[in-house]
């Protein structure tokens, strides 16, 4: 997958994004809002990105979002579909300097348009009850609240909402 919006390019994850991919998962924002992923060295981003995402390209994984003028690498969407979903479920993660700036609607826009062309008739999201940021988005996208669900691995109900196309 590759899509460029005006200000982004969507891009497959590759293992010279560890580093990246090491930063954004140890954030505050992304341990509070989606969870501690334990990945604490680019040894263990790269052994995540191969056994996790690589092998489910190229219609589904964790992508890279970049920043058009300068390629900086700023966050990452996710195209997933869970055993506990209906749906596929949409994801994004952003390193706080891009918090409200536009980049996550403009990021996830791009997917859901991505998901339409692929002929899915719907998607899934699911946040934390905190999370009013992310509720919000998936809102503004078009999503409806749909009830609760649990995470794999997790005891605590999450929100779980759906666009239908």
């Amino acid at each position: 997958m590759n899509i460029t919006t005006d200000r982004i390019n969507i891009r497959e994850l590759t293992l010279k994004d560890a580093p990246f991919l090491v930063e954004l998962l140890n954030s505050n924002g992304f341990i509070e809002n989606i969870g501690d992923r334990g990945i604490r060295t680019v040894k263990q981003a790269e052994e995540m990105i191969l056994e996790k995402y690589i092998v489910n390209y190229p219609t589904h994984g964790l992508f890279i979002v970049v920043r058009r003028n300068d390629h900086t690498a700023i966050g990452s969407v996710s195209f997933l579909k869970r055993d506990f979903l209906a749906f596929e479920d949409i994801g994004y993660a952003f390193l706080p300097d891009y918090f409200g700036k536009g980049y996550a609607f403009e990021a996830a826009s791009a997917l859901v348009n991505y998901a339409k062309r692929k002929g899915l008739t719907a998607l899934n999201g699911v946040v934390d009850f905190p999370n009013i940021a992310s509720q919000n988005l998936l809102l503004k996208l078009g999503f409806k609240e749909d009830g609760v669900v649990v995470m794999d691995g997790e005891e605590e109900p999450i929100k779980k909402y759906t666009l239908i196309f």
